[in-house]
């Protein structure tokens, strides 16, 4: 059973501006989800928790690893990441 304990993360985070009535701040959260030895994980659950809101996001890695959650209003968030046979990365 391969553990991971502190997985290597690429997250890319944008913000910018919409024009709108209103100025609106999003922005995106995306990354590659590897193990210790630098392989992808596909399948991967990942979460993405508002922690103000507890507003819960999902997205599964694909054959890459990689993720996205797109379109974050700007919090605080917590990202939980877990599949079969690693420990569970928050």
């Amino acid at each position: 059973m391969r553990r991971v304990a502190l997985p290597e993360l690429v997250i890319l985070f944008s913000v910018w501006n919409v024009a709108s009535a209103q100025n609106l701040i999003i922005g995106s959260l995306a990354g590659t989800l590897t193990d210790s030895a630098g392989a992808t994980i596909p399948g991967a659950k990942v979460t993405l928790i508002n922690l103000g809101t507890d507003d819960r996001r999902n997205a599964v890695t694909d054959s890459s690893g990689f993720y996205q959650f797109p379109n974050l209003q700007p919090a605080t968030y917590r990202l939980e990441a877990e599949s079969t046979g690693f420990k569970r990365f928050v």
